[in-house]
């Protein structure tokens, strides 16, 4: 996956507080509805921490690596 990805999902929780909390709380369902993740970025998003998920996605992690999550 790609930084754009990561824009992708940060743009659509900026501009909607229901994505955005079914990320933070339930994402492996809303992350389903999502049509352009394929499945294993979905899987490796799942995968970890919902912390780590998003802080990754607001880019608040230093060295930032969204290689770890290419498929």
């Amino acid at each position: 996956m790609d930084r754009v990805i990561l824009q992708k999902l940060a743009e659509q929780a900026k501009s909607d507080p229901k994505f955005l909390y079914a990320l933070v709380f339930e994402p492996e369902s809303v992350l389903k509805q999502v049509d352009y993740l394929d499945r294993a970025t979905r899987a490796k998003l799942v995968g970890n921490s919902p912390e780590d998920v998003m802080a990754r996605i607001c880019g608040a992690r230093s060295g930032t690596d969204v290689q770890e999550y290419a498929p």
